[in-house]
């Protein structure tokens, strides 16, 4: 399976080139909002003067009924296919799979807080209900761009990016479908800052949101449809930790395991992006790199500049590789490797090949 296209919605902006600059010059994106309560949030990675209406040049969309989620992922989805015409592809083959790990969590509260408050437990705003589906996004997705294939959506923590691409490589494999969109979608709202908040304390990473899709095919399809291959998929692996102390050397299994299915050796590593998360896990995350990968390279990470993004993190870490591998491009493509650590236990690593 090969990347050919791909687009992205983050608090750079709209659209690659904003993201590509910012992450370049290492430009932060983070900044204060106001919040719901009438307080404001100070350092957060929030997409500036988002509006799904102007991306997409409809007026009649109902952004109280999309949600930002949905809004966010039809915004780049639609990016997505401006640039890559995929209509040559029957609609029956062309499928999407969207993760996100706490996307559509703030409308399954507020239906919940109405469904405890009110007069009866069936006075909540009927409009909320399809918004506070886990799929409702995908779905959206689907239903506005004619994505007639398969439709699912994934959520692994901080691992959801991953997940989603090692989910599409299983039905390319299988023959489920011949052009997928993957990729995941987080949004900012004040019930995640809370959540988060609660589990991680003031330790917390600044949080962020935006969307990462990715076009994936065969590389024969890609030839027959005239687009490049911008990005092999070589290995992904995952596992679980059970407790901190032990996700490095889980980790380190992993990525041992990646370089040895891929055919590769650590010294083909062009740079790892880390997922960098809070506490202990991110030492024993550099511990797992440093271990495998000993002739060191580029170590990067990219929430510090865009905020933590959860579920879509890893997408962005493999963008931000892509960004950087632009830059310094390798004869016969960069090697990337992109490790992901979920407070919850989860690990994960993929290695990719950028040309």
């Amino acid at each position: 399976m090969i990347i050919s296209g791909f687009s992205v919605i983050s608090s750079y902006g709209i659209g690659f080139s904003a993201f590509e600059s910012g992450i370049g010059d290492e430009r932060c994106a983070l900044s204060t909002i106001d919040s719901d309560d009438g307080g404001s949030v100070p350092g957060v990675g929030r997409v500036p003067e988002f509006d799904v209406r102007s991306v997409l040049g409809d007026d009649s969309v109902k952004i109280d009924r999309l949600g930002r989620p949905a809004a966010l992922a039809m915004g780049t989805v639609g990016l997505l296919l401006d640039e890559y015409d995929t209509e040559n592809t029957v609609a029956e083959r062309r499928g999407i799979v969207l993760g996100g790990a706490m996307m559509t969590a703030d409308r399954s509260m507020s239906i919940m807080r109405e469904s405890l408050t009110g007069a009866a437990p069936y006075h909540v705003d009927p409009k909320l209900l399809p918004g506070s589906a886990m799929n409702y996004p995908s779905s959206q997705c689907a239903i506005r761009y004619g994505l007639k294939g398969l439709n699912s959506t994934v959520t692994t923590g901080r691992l959801t990016g991953l997940s989603a691409l090692n989910y599409t490589r299983r039905m390319h494999a299988r023959g489920r479908a011949d052009v997928v969109l993957a990729g995941a979608v987080e949004d900012l709202n004040q019930q995640r800052c809370r959540l988060v908040g609660q589990a991680h304390g003031q330790r917390r990473s600044p949080l962020g949101e935006g969307a990462c899709v990715f076009l994936t095919e065969s590389e024969e399809s890609a030839r027959r449809h005239g687009r490049s291959n911008l990005v092999e998929v070589l290995s992904l692996e995952f596992g679980t930790a059970t407790s901190v102390e032990s996700v490095g050397e889980v980790l380190a299994h992993r990525i041992t395991r990646a370089l040895h299915r891929s055919g590769l050796v650590a010294e083909d590593v062009w740079a790892v992006a880390v997922s960098a998360p809070d506490g202990p896990a991110r030492i024993e995350e550099l511990n797992a790199v440093s271990t495998t990968i000993r002739d060191q390279p580029r170590v990067f990470a990219v929430d510090h500049l865009i905020g933590d993004t959860d579920g879509a993190s890893s997408c962005f870490q493999l963008l931000g590789g892509l960004v950087r591998a632009r830059r310094d491009p390798v004869p016969g493509g960069n090697i990337l490797l992109v490790t992901s650590v979920d407070p919850d236990g989860q690990v994960g690593c993929g290695l990719f090949r950028i040309h």
